[in-house]
């Protein structure tokens, strides 16, 4: 007998045949150099499907020679991608600054809504009171946020567990829902891992939101629903999908398909009664608590004003929609393609997986919700791993059907591939550091200081420990479309009133969304004091007595000390448009138009500030506002010439604020303006004539 016959590989030899090796490391070098991945371009799965089809059709063919190297290559290119896109996951988790917000814009409302829930304050106020808020989402994930925030002491950080923990558990839930559908492991961790690195999913986990609370309550009750062990009374279904719409409103269709369920399969007709009735229970009675609890305010924030988004075209329409869903079906065109042929092949056989209803009866809530002013990439999340679930389920039932089967299967795989940018370097990355707004924090939380105010989104870093009365807030970006759809005013409102009457100490905004109106307002009666962060601003109130013109009216406005009148008007006409805006117009008979203002102060020298909003429609020099000053006794002096530019007209009326300023020792003083071609001198009560006297 041979020595060698029984003898090991030598020692030091590599484990691995150097052809298998070799064909591991092409595959994945070609899956992290190749040019659509280093472009973050969605085709990266199509070289991969073709090496993957040479893997599955040699899979029981003799791995030797060119055979393994090709089987190797096709390997090393799929784990490569799949390895790059678990390790930049790992990265987006580990970069994020957990100690504070990453985005006020997204993630700052609804932090200074679990610290308001921590004090046991109302998150749905009535319209037109403080806080002025409005909460879109039902209430689970604020009340456990309040409750972290009573252990941890931080809302933000709360808020950020309650996101990054069950985005964690929707990926477990999918994972083992494929395990249950499949009897693998491999094939739904490989397609859960594609669906929660794709395009829309990468940074999912880290964006302080309701959404994965309510999408993993919701997966994990359809899961429990379509167990074959259920029964006709599925109470855990039932509850779980409860909790999900109390968490968020988007999971309804889940819910709806589940219930529906027994028009493709009769003998589930009790279950699905049997859910509705009990989830419905449960979502009502929470629900007329909450109603009664909050004064019957809960239903406006979470049904009324929804619906009145959805019934206003300026706020709801195709034009928003179609944009972003060319952009979804491009980042995803293969699974959807894929799904759409499992679709037809279903229809082909009359048989009809439980997914692909709970997919379909998605998608016109989700066309609906992308035609709002305000849709994002999240209205997504909850269709996207149930995507890849469906076609994960699809792969696996098909590579169970023979070699050629198997080569469709893997193809199906390579094509729900993301975009690969590779391995990201971690030194590359740095995490943004906190702002430093200690002072300013104290200062808002000594117990003897003035009221301050801040927007919502601007909130979380500067929340004082204990709740206190003197930190009004408002939402800079619902409250205008709370007052588009007649929930409330901003003009007359007591925000409006507490603004120009100057009672806030302080009021900070975040470099985030603006309400013109109400910045408008800000920066008539406050001064831009300092930003200590560029995403921060502070404004401290401006000196002086103040007196408005924010109607037209012939009678004398007193304020303050103050009196202002119209003390002549000739050549204008005064027009009222959007509302509640008005304008003097140079009348078309007339050469120019002329309004004087009486202002009458007491005694002593003081400089007058005037401020105005003009607004020219062409650009010209015989288009133009005039403005004169001086009292009485002197013939009156220019003082400025306002001929407006050629970008007014794609402004806002509240961004196009003017002012003079002037000095002057009498008890009454003039101002003149004078309107010539097609100028107007627009004002309102969110953007009046303003005059301010300081005394010297």
């Amino acid at each position: 007998m041979s020595a060698s016959a029984n003898a090991g590989p030598a020692r030091g030899a590599c484990p691995l045949p150097f052809d298998t090796f070799a064909g591991f490391a092409a595959g994945a070098l070609l899956a992290l150099s190749w040019p659509g991945a280093v472009a973050s371009a969605p085709w990266l799965g199509w070289p991969l499907a073709a090496l993957s089809l040479a893997w599955f059709a040699l899979a029981r063919a003799p791995l030797d020679g060119p055979r393994a190297f090709t089987r190797a290559v096709a390997l090393g290119g799929l784990g490569a991608a799949l390895l790059a896109a678990l390790w930049n996951l790992a990265l987006d988790f580990a970069w994020t600054p957990w100690t504070w917000v990453v985005s006020p814009l997204i993630s700052g409302r609804e932090v200074l809504k679990i610290w308001l829930a921590a004090h046991g304050q109302s998150i749905y106020p009535p319209p037109g009171t403080y806080p002025f808020l409005t909460t879109l989402y039902t209430p689970l994930f604020f009340v456990l946020g309040a409750g972290l925030t009573r252990l941890l002491g931080d809302p933000a950080l709360s808020g950020m567990l309650l996101t990054a923990l069950p985005y964690a558990g929707a990926f477990a839930v999918v994972t083992l829902w494929g395990r249950r559908e499949t009897g693998s492991w491999a094939v739904p961790l490989a397609f859960a891992v594609l669906a929660f690195a794709s395009v829309q999913m990468a940074l999912a986990g880290v964006i302080l939101r309701p959404d994965w609370l309510a999408w993993m309550l919701a997966y994990a009750g359809a899961m429990r629903f379509t167990a074959r062990d259920a029964g006709d009374r599925p109470w855990a279904a039932a509850l779980l999908l409860g909790a999900a719409m109390l968490t968020k409103q988007q999971t309804l269709p889940v819910f709806l398909a589940l219930v529906t369920l027994c028009i493709w399969d009769r003998s589930l007709w009790r279950r699905c009664l049997f859910t509705a009735c009990a989830a419905g229970a449960l979502l009502g009675v929470a629900a007329l608590a909450m109603q009664w609890g909050t004064g019957g305010a809960f239903l406006i924030h979470t049904l009324k004003y929804p619906a009145s988004l959805a019934a206003d075209p300026g706020i709801t329409n195709w034009e928003s929609a179609v944009p972003r869903l060319v952009r979804f079906g491009i980042n995803h065109a293969a699974p959807l393609a894929a799904w759409a042929a499992c679709l037809l092949a279903g229809l082909a056989r009359r048989r009809f997986h439980a997914l692909d209803w709970l997919l379909l009866v998605q998608v016109p809530f989700i066309l609906r919700l992308m035609m709002t002013w305000g849709a994002a990439d999240n209205y997504f999340w909850g269709f996207l791993p149930l995507l890849y679930l469906r076609l994960g389920v699809a792969a696996a039932a098909i590579g169970r059907e023979g070699l050629a089967r198997g080569a469709a299967a893997a193809l199906l795989a390579a094509l729900c591939l993301p975009a690969s940018r590779g391995f990201d370097d971690p030194a590359a990355r740095a995490t943004p550091a906190r702002p430093d707004l200690s002072a300013l924090a104290r200062e808002i939380a000594r117990p003897d200081g003035p009221p301050w105010l801040i927007n919502a989104e601007a909130a979380p870093l500067l929340l004082p420990r204990e709740f206190t009365p003197r930190l009004a807030a408002f939402d800079a970006i619902e409250t205008q479309f709370f007052e588009r759809v007649g929930y409330w005013r901003f003009a007359g409102s007591p925000l409006h009133r507490d603004i120009v009457g100057r009672r806030f100490g302080g009021i900070i905004l975040g470099d985030t969304f603006r309400d013109e109106q109400v910045h408008s307002v800000i920066n008539l009666h406050y001064a831009l004091e300092s930003v200590p962060d560029p995403l921060y601003a502070v404004y401290r109130p401006l000196p002086g007595a103040v007196v408005e013109y924010p109607v037209p009216t012939d009678r004398p406005v007193a304020a303050e000390g103050l009196t202002l009148q119209v003390a002549s008007i000739d050549g204008l006409d005064v027009n009222q448009s959007f509302g509640g805006f008005f304008s003097m117009t140079k009348n078309e008979k007339a050469a120019s138009g002329h309004v004087t203002f009486s202002l009458r102060k007491p005694p002593g020298p003081a400089v007058v500030h005037v401020g105005f909003h003009p607004k020219v429609a062409s650009f010209g020099p015989e288009n133009l506002l005039e403005v004169d000053v001086g009292d009485p006794v002197r013939t009156l002096r220019r003082l400025g010439d306002f001929p407006g530019t050629p970008q007014d007209n794609d402004k806002d009326l509240h961004a196009l604020p003017a002012s003079v300023s002037f000095e002057t020792d009498g008890e009454e003083a003039l101002v003149r303006f004078t309107v010539r071609g097609n100028a107007r001198l627009w004002f309102a009560p969110t953007m009046p004539l303003i005059f301010r006297v300081v005394p010297r």
